[in-house]
C-alpha cells in the first residue's frame, strides 16, 4: 500500500498529486476544488482517505512548516496525532460538525472498514477482549466452594453437632479459550491492529493474538456473520451488542469490497478541531457564555428573528477577562479580513459593558482588564523552538478608541498533543496568556486614547499587511 502526504488546502500542481484528488473528487466532489484551467487541484480535508490502492494522509495547515515529501515516521506520528484529535473531538462533540458522515456515519452506523477499525480499536482498549467463561471444578484447593456439587458427592464427616466435608469441590471460572466469540473479536482486533495500529495508537501497535498462518479470520465470512447475528441477539449487555455490532460491520465490508473503493475518517471542517483544542488548552468557561455574554436581539412585527454572538474562546485568568478567536488560517498565506476584525471589537466592547456594570460581589468582580487577541497554529521551529510567538497587530485605521487586537501563533503539536491526552494545562495556559496580555491588555474603565499613535508607528507590526 502507498501512502501519500497532503496539506489541507494547499495548491498542488504535479500530475500525480492531481490524479490523486481527482479520484478523491468523483466520490465526494465538496472535498476537492480545481482551477477553472485545471492548473493546480486542492482539497479540504483533513484525515485519512483509503483508495483501493493507496492512502492518502491529509494534514492540517501549518502541522508541517514546508510541503511533505513521502511518508516517514515523523509523518506517521503526526498523522495518528491528527487522528486521535479528530476522535477526541468526535467524542466531545457528537454530531456537531456538517461533515459528520466523514467521522462516523449518516445514520449514527459505522459503515466503513477503517471506521469500523477505529472504533473496534477504541472498544478493545477501553474494555478489552469479550469473554465467555466456563466453570472447572476441584478438590483441595482454595477457593469458592461448590455447596451443592459438594453435598451431592462428599461423604460428610459428622462431630457432635457439627458437619464437616474433607475434600470440599471448589468452583473455578476460566476463560473459555475456544469460545467463537473470543476468537472472532481477536482475529478482528488483530487485523485492525496491523492495518491501522500505526494511527490509532502506535504506543500498543503492534499487538499479537494471532496464532496460525492460516488467513486472518478463522472461518468462513458467512460462518462468523452467522454465528455473530445469532450470539448478538443472545447477549444484554450494552457494550457486547455495540461490539458485535462492529465486528459484523468490520467483516462485512471486508467480504463486499466493492462498496468500500473509498473509506474516509476526517473532517473539512477541522477549524472545529483547532477551536475546541483551544477551549481546552485554556479552560474556556461555559458559564460566561451561558449568563454573562449579550446577545443581539430583533424588534419588529410579525417574525422575530434572533441572532447570537458567540466567540470562540472566553475565560478570566487572574483579574484579566480573555476573548480569544482561534483561527485555523495558514497566516503566511491568508489572514482574517475586516469582519472577523471588527467582530472581535464588537465582542470585545459587549463584554466590557457588561462587566463594567456587575456588582461587586458577582463571580467576575474581580476583573479589572481586557484581553483580545487571535491564536493561529504553527509548526514547531524544532526541538528547543518557541512555542508561541507574536506575529502583529490588527487595527482599524484612524479610530482613536479601537484598541489593538495582536495575534499569536501557537505550536499545533502541543497545542494537539496537550488535547489528545487530556493534560494539565495550567502552566501553559499562563505562560501564554502572559504573552497575550503584554501584547492587549485594557482597564475596563479605559479607551486608550494613545492607542492609535501608537499603532500608526506600527506599519510593520500591523496583521494586515505584515504577510503576503
Amino acid at each position: 500500500m502507498n501512502f501519500y502526504t497532503i496539506i489541507d488546502g494547499r495548491h498542488y500542481t504535479d500530475e500525480e498529486t492531481k490524479d490523486l484528488l481527482m479520484r478523491v473528487e468523483k466520490i465526494r466532489p465538496s472535498l476537492v476544488s480545481i482551477d477553472a484551467r485545471d492548473k493546480w487541484v486542492s482539497i479540504s480535508f483533513v484525515g485519512v482517505v483509503v483508495l483501493v490502492d493507496c492512502v492518502i494522509c491529509c494534514f492540517p495547515k501549518r502541522l508541517f512548516d514546508s510541503s511533505m515529501n513521502g511518508f516517514d515516521g515523523e509523518a506517521e506520528r503526526l498523522m495518528s496525532l491528527v487522528a486521535q484529535s479528530l476522535i477526541r473531538f468526535r467524542d466531545d462533540y457528537p454530531r456537531s460538525i456538517e461533515d459528520a458522515d466523514l467521522l462516523y456515519s449518516a445514520d449514527g452506523r459505522t459503515s466503513t472498514p477503517l471506521l469500523a477499525a477505529m472504533e473496534i480499536i477504541q472498544d478493545y482498549e477501553a474494555n478489552g477482549l469479550i469473554r465467555r467463561f466456563l466453570t472447572s471444578y476441584s478438590q483441595n484447593k482454595s477457593g469458592r466452594i461448590a455447596w451443592n456439587r459438594t453435598i451431592q458427592r462428599e461423604n460428610p464427616i459428622f462431630t457432635g453437632t457439627s458437619v464437616f466435608y474433607p475434600s470440599p469441590i471448589i468452583a473455578r471460572k476460566i476463560d473459555d479459550e475456544e469460545s467463537p466469540l473470543t476468537i472472532l473479536h481477536k482475529a478482528c482486533v488483530q487485523d485492525c491492529y496491523e492495518r491501522w495500529g500505526w494511527l490509532i495508537n502506535p504506543e500498543r501497535y503492534p499487538i499479537n493474538f494471532r496464532q496460525h498462518a492460516r488467513e486472518w479470520l478463522p472461518y468462513t465470512p458467512e460462518t462468523a456473520l452467522a454465528y455473530l447475528a445469532k450470539e448478538r441477539w443472545a447477549v444484554f449487555s450494552d457494550r457486547e451488542i455495540h461490539a458485535i455490532d462492529l465486528l459484523m460491520q468490520y467483516i462485512s465490508a471486508g467480504v463486499d469490497t466493492s462498496k468500500n473503493e473509498i473509506s474516509f475518517f476526517g473532517t473539512k471542517t477541522y477549524w472545529r478541531v483547532w477551536e475546541a483544542a483551544c477551549k481546552y488548552i485554556f479552560h474556556d468557561d461555559q458559564f460566561i457564555y451561558d449568563n454573562l455574554l449579550p446577545q443581539p436581539k430583533w424588534s419588529m412585527s410579525g417574525l422575530k428573528p434572533d441572532t447570537s454572538q458567540r466567540p470562540d474562546v472566553l475565560f478570566v485568568e487572574n483579574d484579566t477577562f480573555y476573548i480569544l478567536d482561534a483561527k485555523y488560517y495558514d497566516y503566511q498565506r491568508n489572514m482574517p479580513g475586516g469582519p472577523d476584525i471588527i467582530k472581535q471589537y464588537y465582542y470585545e466592547d459587549t463584554l466590557r459593558s457588561i462587566l463594567c456594570r456587575r456588582k461587586m460581589n458577582d463571580r467576575y468582580s474581580r476583573v479589572e482588564k481586557t484581553t483580545n487577541a487571535f491564536v493561529f497554529p504553527k509548526a514547531p521551529e524544532g526541538k528547543l523552538g518557541a512555542d508561541s510567538y507574536f506575529i502583529g497587530n490588527a487595527y482599524i485605521e484612524r479610530l482613536a478608541n479601537w484598541r489593538k487586537i495582536p495575534a499569536f501563533a501557537l505550536d499545533i503539536r502541543k497545542v494537539l498533543s496537550l488535547y489528545v491526552d487530556s493534560a494539565n494545562t495550567d502552566e501553559i495556559s499562563r505562560i501564554w496568556c502572559d504573552n497575550f496580555r503584554s501584547k492587549s491588555n485594557y482597564p475596563l474603565n479605559s479607551t486608550d486614547e494613545s492607542t492609535a499613535e501608537h499603532e500608526a508607528t506600527e506599519q510593520t507590526g500591523n496583521i494586515m499587511n505584515s504577510v503576503k
